[in-house]
């Protein structure tokens, strides 16, 4: 898979939700003749909550700290770790755009 991106000077203004399908890159790190492979990954986001996007793909190791991509190739994320959730493998990433705490009432 490839996604075609564009190159712009700030993180998505661009509203995304639940649903939105994003990508990322991962590298392989497994044997010599693959090392730093890159693995193009495609996912949704499940939940956007407190500055963090939930996502149903499993970015490996590899891809930690890389950026995450909506369909328009802006960044919105920066992928920081998967977890094993009761149902199947989910990612976090730390998001570049929206709120990062509720506002207060």
């Amino acid at each position: 898979m490839r996604v075609r991106l564009r190159t712009t000077n700030t993180p998505s203004q661009s509203p995304f939700v639940a649903g939105d399908e994003v990508y990322w890159v991962e590298y392989a790190r497994n044997q010599k003749k693959d090392f730093f492979e890159a693995e193009h990954k495609k996912g949704k986001v499940l939940h956007i909550l407190s500055g963090h996007i939930v996502i149903d793909g499993k970015p490996e190791s590899g891809a930690s700290g890389g950026c995450l991509f909506n369909a328009a190739g802006e960044v919105v994320g920066i992928v920081t770790w998967q977890i094993q959730a009761s149902n199947g493998p989910i990612g976090i990433a730390a998001s570049l755009a929206g709120p990062w705490w509720p506002e207060a009432k």
